[in-house]
């Protein structure tokens, strides 16, 4: 990469990615102790909104849409979540849950759907980070004592 050139937020949490592999990989014995700093940086945040966009799918308890995020402006809605995130005032809602059939007729399986904020600072959309951590145990309780993951309160709905 040659001087003035800037990267995209993908390469860059790429970038921050490989970091914490290569520190894991360079000495196993390291503790990361912590990883909230990592999900509030602006291009974490975009990298997460992009999965969700990709995702698509339907609102969460919320009612928030990808659309409505969208309407609102992606950038104002993502700084509001990093300015709650970094004071720690972040708190993830409750997971709506649906039923959808499976392959055998008349059999469903219970489906959570998160709220895009949560599934922006989820898990899934900051596993990424685990690679320079120990175990994935170690990672979701990290992310955990972050109050970063999904509740586990669930808030059910009728079969579809």
């Amino acid at each position: 990469m040659g001087t003035g050139e800037s990267l995209t937020a993908s390469e860059r949490v790429q970038r921050l990615q490989t970091a914490l592999h290569a520190k894991a990989k360079e000495a196993p014995g390291f503790r990361f102790y912590s990883l909230s700093d990592k999900v509030w940086r602006d291009d974490v945040l975009v990298v997460a909104w992009q999965a969700v966009r990709r995702n698509g799918g339907t609102a969460g308890v919320d009612g928030e849409t990808v659309a409505d995020i969208e309407s609102f402006g992606v950038e104002r809605w993502l700084g509001a979540l990093a300015r709650d995130l970094k004071a720690g005032t972040y708190r993830p809602q409750a997971v709506r849950q649906v039923l959808i059939p499976k392959k055998q007729r008349g059999k469903f399986r219970p489906l959570g759907i998160p709220t895009p904020a949560s599934y922006c600072t989820s898990c899934k959309t900051a596993s990424g980070f685990s690679c320079g951590l120990q175990s994935r145990e170690e990672f979701r309780t990290q992310v955990r004592n972050a109050s970063l993951v999904s509740s586990s309160k669930v808030i059910q709905y009728g079969e579809p």
